[in-house]
Protein backbone atom coordinates (compact mmCIF):
# COMPACT_ATOMS: atom_id res chain seq x y z
CA UNK A 1 0.00 0.00 0.00
CA UNK A 2 2.69 2.73 1.09
CA UNK A 3 4.76 1.67 -2.36
CA UNK A 4 1.79 1.83 -4.62
CA UNK A 5 1.38 5.54 -3.12
CA UNK A 6 5.48 6.39 -3.32
CA UNK A 7 4.68 5.14 -7.25
CA UNK A 8 1.91 7.25 -7.75
CA UNK A 9 4.02 10.41 -6.53
CA UNK A 10 6.67 9.49 -8.06
CA UNK A 11 4.68 9.60 -11.17
CA UNK A 12 4.69 13.29 -11.47
CA UNK A 13 0.93 13.42 -11.87
CA UNK A 14 -1.21 15.80 -9.58
CA UNK A 15 -3.29 13.65 -7.42
CA UNK A 16 -6.41 15.00 -4.56
CA UNK A 17 -6.21 13.24 -1.56
CA UNK A 18 -9.55 11.79 -2.75
CA UNK A 19 -8.29 10.40 -5.57
CA UNK A 20 -5.48 9.32 -3.91
CA UNK A 21 -7.12 7.72 -1.38
CA UNK A 22 -9.98 6.32 -4.02
CA UNK A 23 -7.06 4.54 -5.82
CA UNK A 24 -5.19 3.28 -2.87
CA UNK A 25 -8.48 1.77 -1.36
CA UNK A 26 -7.96 3.33 2.09
CA UNK A 27 -9.23 6.29 4.09
CA UNK A 28 -8.90 9.63 4.02
CA UNK A 29 -7.14 9.99 7.28
CA UNK A 30 -4.82 6.82 6.77
CA UNK A 31 -3.97 8.74 3.61
CA UNK A 32 -2.71 11.93 5.70
CA UNK A 33 -0.93 9.83 8.50
CA UNK A 34 0.81 8.85 4.82
CA UNK A 35 1.20 12.27 4.01
CA UNK A 36 2.39 13.36 7.55
CA UNK A 37 5.24 10.58 7.85
CA UNK A 38 6.40 11.40 4.58
CA UNK A 39 6.58 15.05 5.42
CA UNK A 40 8.42 14.24 9.02
CA UNK A 41 11.28 12.39 6.78
CA UNK A 42 11.99 15.56 4.56
CA UNK A 43 10.23 13.77 1.72
CA UNK A 44 7.51 16.42 1.31
CA UNK A 45 7.47 19.54 1.39
CA UNK A 46 4.31 21.85 2.13
CA UNK A 47 3.32 24.51 -0.53
CA UNK A 48 2.27 27.81 1.15
CA UNK A 49 -0.72 29.53 -0.74
CA UNK A 50 -0.35 32.62 1.50
CA UNK A 51 -0.42 35.76 -0.66
CA UNK A 52 0.80 38.86 0.47
CA UNK A 53 -1.44 41.17 -1.39
CA UNK A 54 -3.88 43.29 0.46
CA UNK A 55 -5.31 45.02 -2.38
CA UNK A 56 -7.22 42.76 -5.66
CA UNK A 57 -6.43 44.12 -9.20
CA UNK A 58 -10.64 43.89 -9.65
CA UNK A 59 -10.16 41.85 -12.51
CA UNK A 60 -11.20 38.62 -10.48
CA UNK A 61 -14.12 37.06 -9.07
CA UNK A 62 -13.65 36.86 -5.59
CA UNK A 63 -10.86 34.60 -5.92
CA UNK A 64 -8.80 32.68 -2.86
CA UNK A 65 -5.53 33.89 -3.89
CA UNK A 66 -5.31 36.99 -2.15
CA UNK A 67 -5.80 38.17 1.34
CA UNK A 68 -8.56 41.22 0.12
CA UNK A 69 -10.60 38.41 -1.31
CA UNK A 70 -10.24 35.89 1.42
CA UNK A 71 -11.64 38.66 3.20
CA UNK A 72 -14.64 39.12 1.79
CA UNK A 73 -15.08 35.86 1.37
CA UNK A 74 -13.93 34.16 4.80
CA UNK A 75 -16.21 30.71 4.52
CA UNK A 76 -13.29 30.22 1.48
CA UNK A 77 -10.63 27.68 2.61
CA UNK A 78 -7.17 27.49 0.82
CA UNK A 79 -6.26 24.07 -0.22
CA UNK A 80 -3.20 22.46 1.37
CA UNK A 81 -1.14 21.49 -1.45
CA UNK A 82 2.13 18.55 -0.82
CA UNK A 83 4.73 18.30 -3.45
CA UNK A 84 7.10 15.31 -3.36
CA UNK A 85 11.10 17.21 -2.60
CA UNK A 86 12.99 13.91 -5.29
CA UNK A 87 11.68 11.08 -6.62
CA UNK A 88 11.81 8.32 -3.66
CA UNK A 89 13.63 5.49 -4.22
CA UNK A 90 11.62 2.04 -2.96
CA UNK A 91 13.81 -0.06 -1.34
CA UNK A 92 13.34 -4.19 -1.54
Amino acid sequence: MFEKLIQLLNSGKTYSQYELSEELGISLETLQSYIEYLHRKGLLSQIALEADNTTCSGSCSRCAGCKACTTKQSSVQMPVLWEIKDKIEIKS
